[in-house]
């Protein structure tokens, strides 16, 4: 995510990790697998990604997740 951030930093200002111990969040975001990945803009999910992931496949679904937005606000 580092990585992905300072390649492309006006599509992920800023990320945080949030403990399997935080029970509020983990209820509020329905999340049962560890680790999850979630990419939000309010309270939007815009993407999520549940379980080990390779780096590859994060960065594929990021990359997938930014151009489906671009490609909307062209519309």
């Amino acid at each position: 995510l580092l990585e992905f951030q300072t390649n492309h930093p006006e599509q992920l200002s800023s990320f945080y990790v949030i403990e399997a111990e935080d029970k509020d969040k983990v209820k509020q975001y329905d999340i049962e697998t560890f680790p999850t990945m979630l990419i939000l803009s309010g309270e939007h999910i815009h993407l999520r990604l549940e379980g080990p992931q390779r780096k590859d496949n994060i960065i594929s679904n990021l990359t997938n997740m930014i151009n489906t937005q671009k490609n909307q606000l062209e519309l």
